[in-house]
């Protein structure tokens, strides 16, 4: 990273590498630093989807060959002087507290109240469903961040219709209990879809969807495809949004719906009278669909002290890049303390 003006993080470097070509984060991150010899790097901050403690990570739900790694013996291996893991969500948690600049880094969902040194929390949607929360007394300089695997409670089968969903996702997946990550995240879009067609089936069998993407989800069934599974959530997605097939629009409405659900009980839990904050890659993806719909705003108060609820801030981030923005920022954190 680099500093510019007003302390903007700059990002310099977006290399890709593929986690299955590697038997080892080790030999990952060997690859990666050849090519940096010039600007070896004395901080390492690397944000990773799964539990992190005293500075290991313990498992990684879609990286299972990577595990009990141990940031301290990395650095040593590699010659970096400071080495540490994060959660991904942990990153993201210091991403929000930089200078985002609205509209370009983030919108607003709820204008809200804010109250100076409230909690903070965040949810995203991605291949997962992260989860995470901010506090700060009067006298901190920062927020201290709070891990969460929040994605990872079982899901709520609060009415019929969501535990029909639960149930049919239970199947698909060949699953003993269902998580909201199951659901509410990049796993949950193509069963919600069969879902869907299911409940139209039984109403009218004239359904009203894109003839090409609805062959490519009858023809699938091995969800241990994530690539294709992946795909497939990214069209019903895209196709929803831009009001491309009704059924898809139905799928991304049933989980904005979801989404804002999960999102209601967090706030509850944590009570971020200093904003919620919307990350990740769907809910990048279904921005346009939030903004101009009332269906988050109306599942999110949907319960108890809905009064409270309302008055709560809530943005949705933009920027696809926070979590290395969170991780530079906690890197800069080091050097601070440092000095």
């Amino acid at each position: 990273m680099s500093k510019k003006e007003e302390d903007k993080i700059e990002i310099l470097d977006t290399t890709k590498l593929k986690t299955s070509d590697y038997e080892s984060l080790e030999k990952a991150l060997e690859e990666y630093l050849r090519t940096k010899k010039d600007k070896y790097p004395e901080i390492a901050v690397i944000g990773v989807p799964g539990p992190v403690q005293e500075n290991t990570i313990m498992t990684l739900a879609n990286i299972p060959h990577w595990k009990n790694v141990n940031g301290n013996y990395l650095g040593k291996k590699l010659g970096i002087k400071y080495f540490l893991f994060l959660n991904d969500f942990a990153c993201n948690s210091y991403g929000i507290q930089t200078k985002l600049k609205l509209d370009e880094d983030y919108i607003i969902i709820n204008e809200g109240k804010i109250e100076e040194n409230g909690a903070k929390a965040i949810i995203g949607p991605g291949t997962g469903l992260g989860m995470g929360y901010l506090i700060k007394n009067k006298n901190d300089k920062y927020y201290r961040i709070g891990n969460s695997e929040g994605g990872h409670q079982n899901f709520s089968r609060k009415n019929k219709k969501y535990f029909e969903l639960a149930e049919f996702i239970k199947k698909e997946y060949n699953l003993e209990y269902v998580t909201i990550e199951n659901i509410c995240s990049g796993q949950g879009m193509v069963p919600i879809y069969k879902f869907l067609l299911e409940k139209e089936k039984e109403i009218n069998n004239n359904i009203d969807r894109d003839k090409n993407l609805g062959e490519k989800i009858d023809r699938f069934n091995d969800y241990k495809n994530k690539k294709v599974r992946d795909e497939l959530s990214n069209e019903i997605t895209q196709k929803g949004v831009k009001g491309e097939c009704k059924l898809s629009r139905k799928v991304v409405e049933l989980f904005i719906e979801i989404l804002a659900d999960a999102a209601g009980d967090l706030s509850l839990f944590t009570i971020p009278s200093n904003g919620i904050y919307l990350l990740g890659g769907i809910s990048v993806a279904i921005e346009p669909f939030i903004k101009q719909n009332k269906i988050f705003m109306d599942s999110f108060i949907n319960r108890d002290h809905s009064f409270l609820l309302k008055s709560f801030p809530i943005y949705l981030i933009k920027n696809p890049n926070i979590g290395m923005i969170g991780a530079s920022e906690a890197a800069r954190r080091i050097i601070e303390n440092q000095e």
